[in-house]
């Protein structure tokens, strides 16, 4: 029925028989049209509990477009939450990583051992630097050496920013998928039928509001990327710029170094190669090659993430078949 009315709708349905569901799955095809071009390829994926009269979980697959707004990708339903051992059989290839506020729960107990240890963790995660990270994960295990131990185990490259192999894209929790389980709470206690037709009513009510205010900016960047660089703007300028080549800099701050390249948008200290939006560093160099816009991303420009605000279809002619199987049995657990 989706993809009837919405082309390039990927669903699937398993049952154990004809009447019991077993788990659903289903993507919306302009919203995978969307991510395949300009959303960055990090995918926070959560579950919810439904808590109506049908029990089960919600899963949900969520990224972010450049304004730093959910981007819901996919929808599944399952009897039980299965995260890890799904990812591990399917997506061999990509890498997986952890959300970092749930790593930091082992340290939520109010001693000043693990409180410490909690701040040198966070701030082992946000580096973008792995000598920076590794002083404060050495801090960390000063201040508790069975915490360090813990967090070690579950691999460096699963957390740490500096450590991970992928660009995580500042992506370094879960989220964005629990703000939408928050968001569908009212809708979880609806069969599954009447769930997924709320959901899409929900999506095209958001794309529809984001492509508007997409359509009224007048500013080449995006709301994201335009905050982002006018928060920075005063507090730049303060870093001695010395012109190499024709797009390289060398940034002096603090007796710190850094060599910038202003065409491949990179920089020394990473910060600017894993953000994909311009810093002080870059910003420093504006004066010296172009605007500040031109150091900013494909992605982060507006014309491209209103290309991601496409609306999908209404169910219309599948309203009433829909209306059908909320009334049934056919979407019970076994």
């Amino acid at each position: 029925m989706l993809k009837q009315c919405n082309p390039g709708t990927l669903t699937n349905i398993k049952t154990y028989s004809q009447d019991l569901f077993k788990y659903g799955f289903m993507a919306f095809g302009v919203y995978l049209q969307g991510f395949n071009h300009v959303i960055s390829p990090v995918i926070a994926i959560d579950a919810a509990y439904l808590i109506g009269s049908v029990s089960g979980v919600l899963l949900i697959a969520s990224p972010k477009d450049r304004d730093s707004q959910i981007y819901p990708l996919a929808f599944g339903f399952a009897a039980s939450e299965c995260i890890i051992s799904a990812l591990k059989k399917v997506y061999l290839a990509a890498h997986h990583a952890f959300c970092v506020f749930h790593i930091a729960q082992k340290f939520k107990r109010s001693s000043k051992s693990r409180c410490m240890a909690r701040q040198f963790f966070y701030q082992a995660c946000s580096k973008y630097l792995r000598e920076e990270c590794d002083i404060d994960l050495q801090q960390m295990a000063a201040c508790n050496q069975r915490y360090y131990n813990d967090v070690m185990d579950i691999g460096v490259d699963k957390f740490t920013r500096a450590n991970c192999p992928k660009n995580r894209y500042q992506m370094m929790s879960t989220q964005l998928a629990e703000s939408m389980n928050s968001a569908l709470l009212d809708l979880r206690k609806l069969p599954i039928a009447s769930l997924a037709v709320l959901i899409r009513d929900m999506m095209q009510k958001w794309f529809h509001n984001r492509r508007t205010i997409a359509n009224r900016l007048s500013s080449d960047l995006t709301l994201e990327a335009d905050k982002h660089i006018h928060e920075r703007v005063d507090s730049s300028y303060k870093c001695i710029v010395h012109p190499l080549l024709y797009h390289s800099y060398n940034i002096t701050k603090k007796q710190n170094n850094f060599i910038i390249d202003c065409q491949a948008k990179t920089c020394a200290c990473r910060e600017w190669d894993l953000k994909k939006l311009p810093y002080r560093h870059a910003l420093d160099c504006a004066n010296f090659s172009c605007s500040f816009s031109s150091f900013v991303t494909k992605k982060g420009r507006h014309r491209c993430v209103r290309s991601t605000q496409v609306c999908d279809h209404p169910l219309t002619t599948c309203k009433n078949v829909w209306a059908a199987a909320s009334q049934g049995q056919r979407y019970n657990w076994t």
